[in-house]
């Protein structure tokens, strides 16, 4: 369990995280539980003793300093013993049969390496803004959290549309033997709204051709913040979203064309986006169509800002000042 700062959803999320292990250790009795506190400033330590006190498994903190919800989940990868690794976030209530879901799939998909368990949208701090859909077509899952394909088990093939997402995902351990740890480079921290935390990672493993394994048992509920609620809020994060895809391209080598380190099939994306979004508020479409509309001229926007930052390092890399030039 991966918490910074987790506040008031700390104790709920342990407390039924305790439950739904307490009702997994008859059928695995080696369940241990490690909460990974990144650098928290509220205190989490007196909340996590009260609320895991006498449990009948083996639990411990660990702490990892370096703020980034990646270096917190490679210390929990160093810091565990088990053979499948499941990985949550210390905002979620947690179905009562979550675990036990999870380790019957385990059992019974041998041959499974990848798991993702059901999220769903829990608890609003707020009434939705009409601009804002929380279902449907036009949900943004990557930051309205969810994960749903249906009431039953299925395989899926990892690519950029599907996958499992970060607050609820397992993997049995040799996956990180083969393909190596998650990239410190991307994911939230303070500071900074680039997410994809997970995406290079499951780029490696697509690439691989690894599919992963949908337990809508293993479910929970994840909530929407009043603070992730705002057209600013939207913004910095689809345009997180484009420079984590951006930066991730690069990573696997793609040399698409450029000028002035600008990816020209994306200057022509973000004009499409633009001419749709004018489109969208000339007919009087919903709020709803017309934010989706204008994130995707942020998700560009920041694509082609990452493409800059890149050049520009680069060219300064191949021009260095001469000495004294400072």
């Amino acid at each position: 369990m991966i918490n910074r700062n987790g506040g008031s959803y700390l104790q709920p999320a342990i407390a039924t995280c305790r439950r739904a292990i307490e009702r997994a250790l008859a059928l695995e009795p080696r369940i241990e539980l490690i909460v990974v506190d990144n650098g928290s400033t509220d205190e989490p330590m007196p909340i996590i003793d009260r609320a895991l006190a006498g449990a009948p498994f083996e639990w411990r903190v660990v702490s990892e300093s370096k703020a980034g919800v990646n270096f917190a989940r490679n210390a929990g990868i160093t810091g565990s013993s088990g053979d499948i690794l499941l990985f949550v976030d210390s905002d979620l209530e947690f179905d009562e049969g979550w675990l036990c879901a999870f380790v019957n799939a385990a059992r019974d998909y041998p041959a499974a390496h990848v798991f993702a368990g059901r999220v769903r949208v829990g608890k609003l701090e707020a009434p939705p803004p009409p601009w804002l859909p929380i279902d449907g077509p036009l949900v943004r899952t990557s930051i309205v959290v969810r994960c749903e394909y249906g009431d039953r088990i299925v395989e899926r093939p990892i690519d950029e549309a599907a996958g499992p997402v970060g607050p609820n995902m397992g993997f049995r351990r040799d996956i990180f033997r083969q393909f190596g740890f998650f990239d410190t480079r991307f994911g939230l921290r303070p500071g900074s709204l680039v997410p994809g935390a997970e995406s290079e990672f499951f780029d490696r493993l697509s690439r691989d051709g690894l599919s992963f394994l949908y337990v809508p048992g293993a479910a929970a509920n994840h909530p929407l913040r009043k603070s992730q609620m705002t057209r600013e809020y939207f913004t910095k994060r689809l345009q997180g979203t484009g420079r984590a895809t951006s930066r991730l391209r690069r990573l696997r080598g793609e040399r698409p064309r450029q000028l002035f380190g600008l990816t020209l099939y994306m200057v022509r994306q973000l004009m499409v986006a633009t001419a749709r979004w004018l489109l969208a508020c000339a007919r009087f479409a919903t709020p709803a169509e017309r934010f989706h509309a204008r994130g995707n001229i942020d998700i560009a926007i920041g694509y082609l800002h990452e493409d800059f930052i890149a050049w520009r390092e680069a060219s300064a890399a191949n021009h260095p000042q001469p000495l004294g030039a400072r």
